[in-house]
């Protein structure tokens, strides 16, 4: 009888451990799914070298650039015409041809206002790859 007592707490005990595991192993699991939607992710990617065209919306109007490869300069294509700095230009290219957040911040919110985008800007990049 004394060996079918131990027997018992052992198989109890083992059973409270498989327990206690299985829940550490699925609270560390969900961190993990947690960490990996909130983490860096690649947004956009392309060959900075490929930018044939970037339109730039915001509140004080629309600007369309255009590469000219014969003089190998950027140049404004739209109906406001002043000088650009074709190296600005270059460093937007450069900067968000390999573009990745730092952060990843989900939220349901109605009022977006709150993290900026009530006057958001809008910069497309067009590429001789995809033309878009």
């Amino acid at each position: 009888m004394k060996q079918f007592k131990w027997v018992f707490i052992l198989a109890a005990a083992a059973a409270v451990l498989l327990v206690i595991f299985l829940f550490v192993d699925s609270r560390a699991q969900k961190q993990k799914e947690r960490e990996a939607i909130g983490g860096p992710q690649q947004l956009i990617s392309f060959d900075s070298t490929t930018t044939e065209r970037i339109t730039l919306d915001n509140d004080e109007g629309h600007y369309e650039f255009g590469w000219n490869a014969a003089q190998g300069r950027w140049e404004v294509i739209s109906e406001d015409k002043f000088i650009v700095n074709s190296y600005a230009i270059a460093a937007i290219c450069n900067y968000i041809c390999d573009l990745s957040s730092e952060k990843t911040v989900s939220f349901n919110c109605e009022n977006p206002d709150v993290y900026g985008f009530d006057h958001a800007v809008t910069l497309k990049v067009y590429t001789t790859e995809t033309g878009e």
